[in-house]
């Protein structure tokens, strides 16, 4: 795996993270934020009997990964939202530890939301990304992958 990889994966997991603890555990969601608190009236099905708890969970982890300026900052969103002195901090990130946190959640969720509820369907992928040279340094292709999988590349 090259550097280039590395990287792209760390912010690829960073910015998934975020996305996640700002749905779990944000106290104030704007009025089109997807929110734990809101998308069971928003999709029209019944809330979790866990709905508090896994509030309370998230937004220990938004507290613990997103923190305040005056609680020391080193925020997720400073390293990925756009240029900041920051960003050029080195952080070490601990992937593991914060994929262990946000795991017990996630299986939660799923258990309420999962293929056996009826309440959400399976949607089947519909292609990939591929780097391809073309003239630039990298430039994203988005192929779609078809039932013979004749267009994928190897």
């Amino acid at each position: 795996m090259s550097e280039f990889d590395v990287w792209t994966y760390l912010e690829d997991f960073l910015l998934h993270f975020r996305n996640l603890i700002e749905f779990l555990g944000s106290e104030s969601p704007r009025n089109d934020d997807l929110h734990i608190l809101t998308i069971c009236k928003l999709m029209n099905f019944p809330e979790p009997a866990n709905l508090d708890k896994l509030h309370e969970k998230g937004k220990k982890l938004r507290a613990k990964y997103e923190p305040s300026n005056a609680k020391g900052g080193g925020r997720i969103s400073q390293y990925l939202q756009h240029c900041t002195k920051k960003r050029i901090d080195a952080k070490k990130w601990e992937i593991g530890t914060m994929s262990n946190e946000i795991e017990p959640l996630l299986i939660d969720i799923e258990a309420g939301l999962g293929p056996d509820t009826g309440i959400l369907k399976l949607v089947p992928p519909i292609g990939h990304l591929t780097l391809r040279a073309f003239g630039s340094p990298v430039c994203f292709e988005f192929i779609e992958d078809d039932k013979n999988n004749e267009k994928g590349l190897a």
